[in-house]
């Protein structure tokens, strides 16, 4: 898809056919042929992106945002990243400030519910942000809320009360009743052992009774009557 080409100069750089049809080129500069390599490598990633309306995978996005300014424009100018000095992209509040900032015919009480709204639509929209990010991807959680993951993070993602304690809890330590169970545990099982030790000397009396008799059967034999009491006969 992309190809890398030198120059009689040492100089190096990438081309690529674009959706359009055309062949943009990307010029390096004097880069070690590696680099020219792994640069090439992304941008296949981001052509491919581009040609099926798929978002970049997370590698990919972490690489772009932490581009130089450099060659992060020369992407941008053959249309493979969004420009990262252009137009601010738009938020929920800038929306709503600019909205009613032009309602110059409603009343101050109105403005004050409107602001009051506001507020609340920007924390409802942060914390679905927050939730997503913690379950997916960034870029992916992004991509779902129609915002990049660098308005995210500036505007929606949020540190909660979750992150802060999981943060100051000691590894390995679990809570009371998890620290209680044990002892439950060893405390029931102490009172079936001595259940049974006293169910099991209770026994021991009758048990001694029965052996005493089969001994004394064994020694003494059994005679034609069997072990059933003679019975007078009429």
């Amino acid at each position: 898809m992309a190809s890398i080409a030198r120059e009689k100069n040492g100089n190096r750089r990438i081309l690529f056919i674009a959706p359009d049809g055309k062949r943009p080129t990307i010029r390096l500069g004097k880069v070690s042929q590696r680099m020219a390599e792994a640069i090439k490598v992304r941008v296949e990633q981001l052509l491919a992106a581009k040609i099926t309306g798929h978002a970049v995978d997370a590698d990919t996005s972490r690489w772009v945002a932490g581009l130089e300014p450099a060659l992060a424009g020369k992407l941008a100018r053959v249309g493979l990243i969004l420009d990262p000095e252009g137009k601010p992209a738009a938020t929920l509040g800038g929306h709503l400030e600019s909205y009613f900032g032009k309602r110059s015919d409603v009343k101050a009480s109105t403005l004050t519910h409107w602001s009051q709204t506001k507020r609340l639509l920007q924390n409802l929209r942060a914390s679905r942000a927050t939730e997503l990010a913690n379950e997916f991807p960034a870029h992916v959680a992004a991509a779902w809320l129609g915002h990049s993951t660098i308005v995210a993070n500036k505007h929606y993602w949020q540190v909660t009360d979750a992150d802060i304690e999981r943060a100051t809890t000691p590894a390995g330590l679990g809570d009371e009743s998890a620290a209680q169970n044990p002892a439950q545990q060893s405390h029931a099982m102490g009172s079936g052992e001595s259940h049974a030790t006293s169910s099991a000397h209770e026994i021991a009396p009758a048990l001694l009774g029965s052996a005493t008799l089969c001994e004394t059967l064994q020694s003494r034999g059994v005679g034609d009557e069997g072990l059933e009491p003679p019975t007078l006969s009429v």
